[in-house]
């Protein structure tokens, strides 16, 4: 399963043009944002397996084959990233606004903040999934309310401040997961 999933995913990645070069972007990328990005894209297609039912619970409004299908989980995690491939590289290696240290520069943490809003971007003007999409905007939203991006400006107002709970797609909650 798990490597039917993989080649799913390493499908993906490259047949699409668009996504091929985001993938080239990634993996050309400063540090080690690849190997970031392919352990937490391999800890969530191991998760998204584990959960299938529960993905399936979640996702009620497509068919059970489509919502037993993980490759959009595995794509989200793989590109959660993505919009760090432009930083500079201080606020590249930050991997979590929570463990920021007290020697971050309030620009620093705004570069930060802002790869969700490139990333998704980014990959928004690809034919990637929409799944996948709303991971790399949400990977950074928590249960609690926590989080960011404020969701105003990207949904056009139709969702004010950040997501919570289970409002948050079931996608973005394993990635949020695996990231940490």
């Amino acid at each position: 399963t798990y490597r039917q999933a993989v080649m799913d995913l390493v499908f993906e990645l490259v047949s699409n043009r668009d996504v091929a070069c985001l993938t080239e972007q990634l993996i050309g990328g400063k540090g080690e944002l690849f190997t970031h990005s392919a352990n937490v894209a391999y800890l969530s297609v191991l998760v998204g397996i584990e959960l299938e039912t529960y993905i399936v619970q979640q996702r009620q409004r497509l068919d059970n084959e489509q919502a037993r299908d993980i490759t959009a989980l595995g794509m989200g995690a793989m590109m959660h990233d993505i919009g760090k491939v432009g930083l500079e590289h201080d606020a590249h290696h930050i991997h979590e606004i929570d463990t920021l240290k007290d020697d971050a520069t309030d620009e620093q943490i705004e570069s930060y903040r802002d790869h969700v809003l490139a990333g998704y971007q980014m990959l928004r003007g690809t034919r990637a999934p929409a799944s996948a999409t709303q991971v790399v905007l949400t990977h950074h939203q928590r249960w609690d309310g926590k989080g960011f991006p404020d969701m105003s400006g990207p949904t056009n107002k139709r969702i004010e401040g950040t997501q919570s709970g289970s409002k948050i797609h079931v996608f973005s909650r394993i990635v949020a997961a695996a990231n940490l």
